[in-house]
């Protein structure tokens, strides 16, 4: 049974998501069933990647989920695998968490799982998490998706 700390930690969400980029609504229009007790937000952030949020208090876990369009069909003949393998390196650390298992320790240490998959035209990275936990678990995946400074 999810608790009060739970609903608001999923509320957190939406305005750490709004705070933190900025976000504009997003021109597509959610289409909900009438029996769906969720609350849907599409939104676009200045850098055109559009998200999905999905709040719902009655659930017992949080997750998040994202897709790159970019898949093994985009390994380069000389190194078949690429795409698979670099999927396994954002988890080795990050520039603000450069422990290799800093990601998966807190994913576990907070009841969640996590994993990845690379298809032929995306690779897709995805965790749940309890919903205190959060905001933590965003911070981490986020990083993933950084520039790095290293390579700019």
């Amino acid at each position: 049974m999810p608790t009060v700390s739970g609903r608001k930690s999923i509320q957190f969400l939406f305005i750490c998501l709004l705070v933190l980029f900025l976000a504009i609504p997003a021109s597509a229009q959610v289409i909900q069933s009438p029996f769906d007790q969720r609350e849907f937000r599409a939104l676009t952030l200045p850098n055109q990647l559009k998200v999905l949020l999905i709040s719902d208090p009655s659930a017992e876990k949080a997750a998040a989920s994202m897709d790159v369009a970019v898949g093994s069909g985009a390994n380069p003949e000389s190194i078949p695998g690429l795409a698979h393998f670099l999927e396994h390196m954002l988890f080795l650390g990050t520039e603000k968490y450069p422990e290799a298992d800093s990601y998966q320790s807190f994913i576990s240490a907070n009841g969640g799982s996590f994993n990845a998959f690379t298809a032929y035209e995306n690779t897709n990275y995805f965790f749940d998490i309890r919903p205190q936990a959060l905001p933590g678990a965003l911070d981490r995946f986020s990083r993933f998706f950084y520039r790095s400074t290293i390579f700019s």
